[in-house]
């Protein structure tokens, strides 16, 4: 799981770089074509799948830290509670 946290955010960002110089260059020289075709629309395809991923995969992990969060707050709440006890 280490190596997606890792890899997909940046994955993501050099496809959506790549996406930008595709439009960018398209600008300056509407006549090359950049931005029709098949290679456009899998590039465009694999841009929207990796965002999607990465936002799965970060969401996922803040879940999990604040529900490990809330569990540490909880045992430390319990751990007092029993110390006031004695």
């Amino acid at each position: 799981m280490k190596f997606w946290r890792v890899t997909l955010p940046n994955l993501c960002i050099s496809l959506w770089l790549a996406l930008l110089t595709l439009v960018i260059l398209d600008q300056f020289n509407p006549m090359l074509g950049f931005l029709k075709g098949k290679a456009f629309l899998v590039l465009v395809g694999l841009c929207a799948f990796s965002s999607l991923s990465c936002a799965i995969l970060l969401y996922h992990d803040s879940r999990k830290r604040a529900r490990r969060r809330l569990r540490k707050a909880a045992e430390a709440r319990r751990a007092h509670a029993v110390d006031e006890d004695r």
